[in-house]
């Protein structure tokens, strides 16, 4: 179990780039979501230990990380948002030398490398060089570096960023497998329901707006989301008045889905079932429209 108690951090002069943020995390997917800046990746790199919090606590099965910080990092694999590569060595090699580093013996390594390699399905890219490889093949080459220690623990930071949509669907699927056996945090853009993930975090201006299941996210807006097709000119006139999460033009027409307590002034608006990215908006709305509080 990973818990965080009151975990803050602030660089510099600046406003805290986290504030007292706390929650607690078992086997799983559990997804971060936030704006660009909200703390994500400050947050991923102190449970990774590669930063230290000023104050708070971050444990695993109830030990401080700090406490026996390699025994932690042996159940630890991570993902950062850019890891630099060796550009002359083969992608086996590279992981390899990952292995060593993290202090698996020979054998283990070995096997681990070939086994991350198949689970990803780089063997063919694995023999050439990693400056011949593409941006989505380095990524899936990140993945396996973070996968090769067998770690408890997988903390990814932007790990579907350069795939195509069926790389992401592919991973995807190998990371909810993953998280049967293991403890899976993902920091993500993208917003997948089907990936049935058990723990859902919105981190919005380094404070914890939500912590809970998908289910209870959605709630929230259940009855507040319509569906309306209407003329571009008439959304024109119009939409300074409505929350959309999503506007599509056709030629001269406009169908969006607008978010509301009522229904929207508009003929032929229905209501329809909300989906994550119609959740996000509604809470991101609401945090912005109660001050972040």
């Amino acid at each position: 179990m990973l818990r965080l108690i009151e975990v803050s951090k602030r660089f510099r002069e600046a406003d805290f780039a986290l504030d007292k943020i706390s929650f607690c995390l078992g086997k799983g997917l559990h997804m971060l979501f936030g704006p660009n800046g909200s703390g994500k990746s400050t947050l991923l790199r102190i449970i990774a230990t590669i930063i230290r919090p000023d104050t708070g606590e971050v444990s695993y099965d109830g030990r401080d990380v700090y406490a026996d910080l390699p025994g932690y990092k042996l159940d630890l694999g991570y993902l950062p948002q850019t890891l630099g590569f060796y550009e002359y060595m083969t992608g086996k090699e590279f992981l390899r030398y990952i292995a060593g580093l993290k202090g698996m013996v020979y054998r283990w390594g070995q096997q681990r490398t070939d086994c991350v390699i198949e689970l990803l399905g780089i063997q063919q890219q694995c023999t050439r060089k990693i400056s011949t490889w593409s941006v989505g093949q380095r990524q899936r080459l990140g993945l396996a570096q973070a996968l090769i220690n067998d770690p408890a623990i997988l903390v990814l930071d932007e790990p579907f960023c350069g795939l195509d949509p069926e790389e992401i669907d592919n991973v995807g699927r190998i990371l909810v497998r993953l998280s049967q056996e293991k403890l899976v945090l993902i920091s993500s853009h993208i917003m997948e329901e089907e990936w049935a993930m058990s723990r859902l975090l919105l981190l919005v201006n380094g404070q914890l707006q939500f912590a809970g299941a998908l289910s209870t996210f959605l709630d929230e807006v259940q009855g507040r989301v319509w569906s309306v097709e209407t003329t571009k000119e008439e959304w024109f006139k119009v939409q300074h008045r409505y929350l959309a999460s999503t506007v599509i033009f056709e030629g001269n027409r406009c169908w969006c889905k607008i978010i509301g307590k009522y229904k929207p002034d508009i003929p032929g608006a229905k209501a329809i079932v909300p989906g994550l990215e119609d959740a996000y908006i509604f809470w991101l709305h609401h945090v912005k429209s109660s001050g972040g509080n």
